[in-house]
């Protein structure tokens, strides 16, 4: 899994040679390969159900939903019945993202809701080769409504893992209009004051952790924008100083980039966050006050379905994004 043919989200996979580990739904790998046929194979032990499930598809065809199951299955990733005949020769592009993970069962120590994939079976002489990274590197930090909690929504439906679509969310879909690979680190039920759905600590512990123990890597590939969606299950408390706490760690370990804090989308918390980018003018650190007025109505409560994330919320947050990564 560490084949350098593999591009992976950034932030959010522990990788060695033997597996590629996350936490975070919305986390994608990339790979170019030859060949008529793709069998993954992945490390269920000690995953907790409901089980997580992950989209695969091959160049840009539609999306193959697979869900985990007990005793580490493999899955095939059907190329479809025309790729015999028309695409004999070549390569294709396989693209996998973790659909979701439950917020019942332990996230944090140990990672119940963890997704291990321990490699890949393609045909006998085929190859592989990396697509094309794009430019800039995006990490995002958000709860529930960043990680895709609802976004299929809310009745009938007895798992959470089955309601719940990291790619219709406003934070997958960023990387669909942005020139950058983004990492989504979202946990249900985080804050800035608060920790998260199955044990995540609050930020300001775990914004440098995949999980506990294991390190995040920025060094590899900085983050030229690093997009906060917080505050949202902080309720009435002053967010201001866990907030300056967070960013300035980034400056003290001198990781680059910018810092964009979005209002959250019930407009709560404005003052706290202008407080942030009040405080750390002059700081060499640049950090920008995301007005996020507008950005949704509140029609479908709390948790935005899918429509309301990719129509209306991405496109919105990734006008703000646009500007911060291009600017000189």
């Amino acid at each position: 899994m560490s084949n350098p043919a593999i591009l992976y989200s950034p932030y959010n996979w522990g990788v060695t040679a033997a597996m590629a580990k996350t936490i975070n739904p919305g986390a994608y790998f990339k790979v170019m390969f030859t060949g008529q046929s793709c069998v993954l194979h992945t490390d269920t032990t000690g995953t907790s159900q409901p089980f997580p499930q992950f989209w695969a598809r091959v160049d840009g065809g539609p999306l193959q939903q697979f869900v985990l199951s007990a005793g580490s299955p493999s899955f095939n990733v059907t190329l479809g019945p025309d790729y015999a005949t028309t695409h004999s020769v070549g390569a294709h592009l396989l693209e996998v993202i973790v659909k979701s993970t439950t917020e019942t069962q332990t996230r944090w120590a140990p990672q119940s809701t963890a997704v291990v994939f321990t490699g890949a079976t393609l045909a006998d002489g085929a190859t592989v080769r990396a697509p094309v990274r794009k430019r800039y590197n995006v990490l995002v930090y958000g709860d529930s409504i960043t990680e895709g909690v609802r976004t299929l929504g809310y009745v009938g439906v007895q798992n959470d893992t089955d309601r719940n679509d990291a790619v219709r969310d406003y934070s997958y879909q960023l990387g669909q209009s942005l020139p950058a690979e983004v990492g989504i680190v979202a946990f249900g039920g985080s804050g800035l004051t608060t920790g998260g759905s199955g044990g995540v600590p609050l930020l300001a512990q775990s914004w440098n952790q995949l999980w506990e123990g294991a390190p995040r890597d920025f060094t590899t590939a900085p983050p030229d924008l690093v997009v906060y969606n917080e505050g949202t299950n902080d309720g009435s408390r002053n967010v201001t100083e866990a907030f300056l706490q967070i960013v300035r760690n980034f400056g003290a370990n001198k990781i680059s980039g910018t810092h964009l804090l979005l209002v959250p989308f019930n407009g709560g918390h404005k003052a706290d966050i202008q407080l942030v980018v009040d405080a750390m003018k002059g700081s060499g650190t640049t950090v920008v006050y995301g007005d996020t007025t507008g950005f949704y109505d509140g029609s479908d409560g709390l948790h935005p379905f899918g429509y309301n994330h990719m129509a209306f919320i991405a496109p919105k947050v990734a006008e703000l994004c646009l500007p911060l990564l291009t600017q000189s």
